[in-house]
């Protein structure tokens, strides 16, 4: 189409810890993760109506990602 949509600005993170276990094995440890996506939680919205006979023709209705979402994990290594 001859419209532009808004620009998208996502930024995704994430830190590992490990820490290291001597059961069962010496080279055994732990790892913790914790991930962040859209960390800075920046909205992110759709791209406008292009129907042009549409009642909401150029409006941004929707957004085209979700908001910020973190994620935890724990793994064990052996």
């Amino acid at each position: 189409g001859n419209m532009l949509g808004p620009a998208q600005n996502n930024w995704d993170m994430s830190l590992v810890k490990s820490f290291k276990v001597p059961f069962p094995t010496e080279n055994a440890g732990i790892d913790f993760r914790i991930e962040a996506f859209n960390v800075f939680n920046h909205p992110q919205f759709n791209n406008p109506a292009t129907t042009a006979t549409a009642g909401n023709f150029g409006q941004i209705t929707a957004m085209s990602v979700n908001p910020r979402v973190l994620q935890l994990a724990l793994k064990y290594n052996f």
